[in-house]
């Protein structure tokens, strides 16, 4: 550009770092993102899992007690 004040090339570096730290912490987010998901997933498994067990014990348990009366 004519007439334009050249750029210090240690501003260009620090641009540049810059840039880099913030694709790096947008990257991170991504991951943070990835795991937070996956950990809701295996929690409502493990949470479907345990509801389907403790429906079956409480079956169990009032078929035991009919068998009682």
């Amino acid at each position: 550009m004519i007439g334009a004040d050249p750029v210090h090339p240690s501003a260009v570096c620090l641009f540049l770092l810059t840039k880099l730290n913030l694709e790096e912490k947008h990257s991170d987010m991504r991951t943070l993102q990835q795991t937070l998901e996956e950990e809701k997933k295996k929690r409502a498994t493990k949470s479907s899992g345990l509801h389907s067990e403790l429906e079956a014990e409480y079956e169990q348990l009032l078929s035991q007690i009919a068998n009682l009366r």
